[in-house]
């Protein structure tokens, strides 16, 4: 079955970037969903490099019975229509690392854990933002 959008925890190649935290060729992070986020139009991404993400049961390792959550530190993150991916294609699955609780939640008690994720290459993302002020720059804007 053909995947169309990316789920928290995979991952994205961005081969040109406009947004000023990700340089061409940088990975993303689908992140977990916040409320605001509507699932089939937008996603919330963070460079892959400037996050850790928690992927795990409240307490203990994943063990298949435990139900897990997702929690992303660092960041910058954004909130990324999903028609700003120019050229957005899956490509299969990889391994990527998170970390959960070796036991119970506590200063020094995580663990790494290996996962497979979806891996997404897209040749353009697009930040309406950036766009909007260089035109504003060059005077299109005014």
């Amino acid at each position: 079955m053909v995947r169309v959008i990316p789920k928290p925890g995979d991952l994205i190649q961005v081969v040109q970037s406009e947004w000023y935290a990700l340089k061409d060729g940088e990975w993303l992070r689908v992140c977990e969903r916040p409320g605001w986020v509507t699932s089939d139009e937008q996603i919330y991404v963070a460079p892959r490099f400037k996050v850790r993400t928690f992927w795990g049961p409240d307490s203990g390792p994943p063990d298949g019975f435990k139900p897990e959550r997702m929690s992303t530190s660092g960041g910058p993150f954004r909130t990324v229509p999903m028609d700003e991916f120019e050229g957005l294609e899956y490509g299969g699955t990889g391994i990527d690392d998170f970390w959960h609780w070796v036991d119970y939640p506590r200063a020094g008690g995580g663990m790494e854990r290996r996962v497979s994720v979806g891996i997404w290459r897209c040749q353009l993302l697009i930040d309406q933002y950036h766009r909007r002020c260089q035109e504003f720059a060059t005077g299109g804007g005014r």
